[in-house]
């Protein structure tokens, strides 16, 4: 079986990475050839495998292994050491011909020894022409115990043949689901790999986390932070990540509400939503009242280097300093964050940001930081707070905060201090107004750079575009109240109620409600935000409809593996979009 694989290179905001545990997991990154336990049989003699080591030729890394004649080759074998099958146990390498020389080769299985009459079991006959890389798999299930696996070059054209990332064994966690899997979103962090995405679906969640020291864990919501809410009840910290874990900003926390969370602890590790002593990805969330006793309300983050991107800090309080965010003992770059109505009492100023001892230069770059206070400090900074750290302040629109906006900074280049205009904010929406709003493609780099192309700050759903947007943005995913008309008001939840299934490799059913009749364009959009097929362009009337996505686009051809976007208007009007995952 054979599987075009693409890569896909703008995958920020919705990574689902993998954990193998694999019985072979073999790159040729050595410089001995074949590695150990590895055999390679010319049974006609002359040329046979050899090690490469250009990187212009791996599929990673920067070795391969390739066969290269002089002459076709003839029955060349790469065979692997014995391993033992189990249930569930798959073959899997990538294979390209060197130019585009067509070459032939069978994928064989032995259960006896490795002389090449031993194998017997033919897994595949395969063929590949062109110089680009494709993956073969196979499912070894029916083949348990010790076996040998081999590549055997049958006829193959000059100059070469190259196979790279040989592996065998099985997936071990590569996502985790709560509740599916886990009932808990501890359980489901316990649990994890390195590397596993640990996926939550939506719902409201009572739990004081405590972050298991596996690096590189990515906790996910499935359907946006305002459907998937962690709530700390007032009983704890909501998400709590020791000093003494081995954590990077590899391990993520992407598109949740985080509430309720309440430190009154009197040691060193304050922080009310969020306690980050070790430095992770912390984006696309809604960090919300929230309480420290000490720094920190809405989220501290004190060690390693911290990426706090696009987040909606709002409404959290520390009874000292930083109601908002605090940054302590590490480095970080703080961007596109939204930062409203924190308050710092009695303490050491900050209403919004506190730098305190940062390692490094602190970069806060694109944010709007706005309606924060600090009344109860001689020391001010109401917006921003900065002791005894370096900081890169640009791009940010500071303003209205209480007693002043900047302490032991200045504003920096390209900055404005102006009502943002937010929009919807009786819903507790914090959109921007597009028309005269000052933080409308005011941001340091395009959309699509900053990685919130497929975000929006639009209360009309538009994606953002050109110059990047300051402050937070939402996903089109997110139950957002959008207006269709004068007189009805409604969640976009309701009117793109889902598609399933998803990912999916043959079709997918896309389902909608709409409550008044009107006329309706489905459309659906790759990632570059090309058109690729209308699947609904008709007056429809008021109910529930459904559609059938096969994969292909406007001229009956398939598309290849990936994400796209499913876009529903409504009388000319954008009222929800939808990711899928197209997949072979």
């Amino acid at each position: 079986m054979k599987k075009n694989i693409f890569t896909l290179a703008a995958m920020m905001f919705m990574t689902i990475s993998m954990f193998a545990q694999w019985d072979i997991d073999e790159g040729f990154e050595g410089t001995v050839f074949p590695p150990t336990g590895w055999i390679v049989d010319n049974t006609n003699g002359g040329e046979t495998w050899v090690l490469n080591t250009d990187p212009a030729y791996a599929h990673t890394g920067s070795n391969t292994a390739i066969y290269t004649p002089s002459m076709p080759a003839a029955d060349d074998w790469l065979i692997t050491p014995q391993v033992s099958v189990q249930s569930g146990d798959i073959l899997t390498f990538w294979a390209r011909s060197h130019l585009t020389f067509t070459q032939n080769f069978n994928v064989m299985l032995s259960t006896s020894g490795t002389a090449v009459e031993d194998f017997t079991v033919t897994l595949g006959n395969e063929s590949i022409g062109w110089a680009e890389y494709l993956e073969f798999e196979y499912d070894l299930s029916s083949y348990p115990g010790d076996v040998y696996l081999a590549i055997q070059l049958v006829t193959g054209a000059a100059p070469g043949f190259h196979v790279d990332d040989v592996k065998m064994g099985q997936d071990q966690a590569a996502q985790i689901y709560i509740p599916a899997d886990y009932p808990t979103i501890q359980e489901g962090l316990n649990a994890a790999y390195t590397l596993t995405t640990v996926i939550v679906s939506a719902g409201t969640y009572y739990e004081n986390l405590e972050w298991p020291d596996t690096d590189g864990i990515i906790l996910l919501s499935e359907t946006g932070a305002t459907n998937t809410i962690i709530d700390g009840s007032g009983q704890d910290r909501v998400i709590y990540i020791p000093e003494a874990n081995t954590l990077t900003n590899a391990t993520v926390i992407d598109g949740f509400t985080i509430q309720n969370g309440h430190y009154s602890g009197t040691g060193p590790h304050p922080g009310g939503g969020i306690a980050d002593y070790c430095g992770l990805t912390i984006r696309n969330n809604i960090i919300k009242n929230n309480f420290a006793q000490g720094m920190g309300g809405g989220l501290i983050v004190a060690g390693g280097t911290s990426l706090i991107f696009n987040n909606l800090i709002i409404d959290n309080t520390s009874d000292d300093a930083a109601g908002g965010l605090c940054v302590s003992f590490c480095v970080a770059e703080i961007r596109n964050n939204t930062i409203v109505g924190n308050s710092a009492d009695n303490g050491s100023g900050g209403g919004g940001i506190v730098l305190f001892w940062a390692n490094g230069t602190v970069i806060i770059e694109d944010n709007i930081i706005v309606n924060n206070s600090a009344d109860g400090s001689s020391l001010g900074g109401g917006g921003v707070f900065v002791s005894y750290s370096g900081c890169s302040l640009n791009y940010n629109d500071c303003w209205g905060n209480t007693p002043d906006n900047y302490s032991g900074c200045s504003a920096g280049s390209n900055s404005v201090s102006a009502d943002p205009v937010f929009v919807d904010l009786n819903n507790g929406y914090y959109f921007l107004d597009q028309d005269i709003s000052p933080c409308i493609n005011a941001g340091s780099q395009t959309a699509f750079e900053a990685g919130l192309n497929n975000y929006t700050t639009s209360y009309e759903l538009i994606l953002d575009s050109d110059q990047v947007d300051i402050g937070y943005h939402y996903h089109p995913d997110d139950s957002i109240q959008v207006s269709i008309n004068d007189d009805l008001v409604f969640a976009v939840e309701t009117l793109l109620l889902s598609n399933y299934p998803n990912p999916f490799s043959q079709s997918t059913e896309i389902g909608y409600q709409l409550p008044v009749s009107g006329k309706v364009v489905l459309k659906v959009y790759n990632i570059q935000g090309q058109e690729v097929r209308t699947l609904v362009n008709e007056k429809q009337p008021a109910g529930k409809h459904s559609v059938i996505w096969d994969g292909t686009d406007n001229s009956g051809n398939a598309v290849v593996q990936g994400i796209y976007f499913c876009k529903l208007n409504i009388d000319n009007k954008p009222v929800s979009t939808k990711k899928i995952m197209f997949v072979m």
